[in-house]
């Protein structure tokens, strides 16, 4: 999920024509504070922090399953959130 998100996110920003080379956690927040309408950005932001959050869970381990699955659920809903936005602009 996580690779899909940052996918995405890098996406909005070669539509944006904003260079897409090497991009770390801090550079695709700066992304979304600087290039995404103040409107929108709430969703964006929440979308990188719960799909980062997906990412180290997985990796970790540390989260039961049924938290595991409302942040999944919540993280696809976020992503069509923004890809409905990102369409519409």
């Amino acid at each position: 999920m996580w690779g899909a998100v940052t996918a995405f996110i890098k996406l909005c920003a070669a539509r944006m024509r904003v260079p897409v080379v090497q991009w770390s956690l801090g550079k695709l927040y700066r992304f979304v504070e600087h290039n995404i309408k103040p409107e929108y950005r709430e969703c964006f932001k929440e979308l990188l922090d719960s799909a980062y959050l997906l990412h180290r869970y997985f990796y970790e381990g540390d989260i039961g399953k049924a938290e595991f699955e409302r942040l999944w659920e919540k993280t696809i809903a976020l992503l069509e959130q923004a890809r409905k936005i990102i369409e519409g602009a």
